[in-house]
């Protein structure tokens, strides 16, 4: 799960609280759908619809639930990793390597 505070600037002084997600973190529109089926969204500490308008200093909290795949395998390969914390994985994949599994690269990605 990751949490995230952000403090209502005079430029979204009210607006929708969808405008901020979309807008300031450049959510999309299935993880806005999301926070709104796990009260992800609060504004001053309490649960919000995502058309309640926000005001300069008010204080929207986020909760991102962790998502886990039931579809993806993993698959052993070995792995450079470049740089690695608790939001970013850089890795030196080689060409061609597909990042993610699709239709028609389901392994060996």
């Amino acid at each position: 799960m990751r949490k995230f505070d952000f403090i209502i600037t005079p430029n979204y002084d009210n607006a929708a609280i969808k405008t901020v997600l979309r807008n300031h973190f450049g959510m999309s529109e299935r993880l806005v759908i999301k926070l709104k089926e796990t009260s992800g969204i609060l504004l001053n500490g309490v649960p919000e619809f995502v058309i309640k308008t926000v005001r300069t200093n008010d204080v929207m909290t986020v909760i991102i639930p962790d998502e886990a795949s039931e579809n993806i395998v993993p698959n052993n390969i070995p792995l450079e990793i470049l740089y690695e914390d608790e939001d970013i994985l850089v890795v030196n994949k080689p060409a061609g390597m597909p990042t993610h599994p699709s239709v028609r690269h389901y392994e060996g990605t």
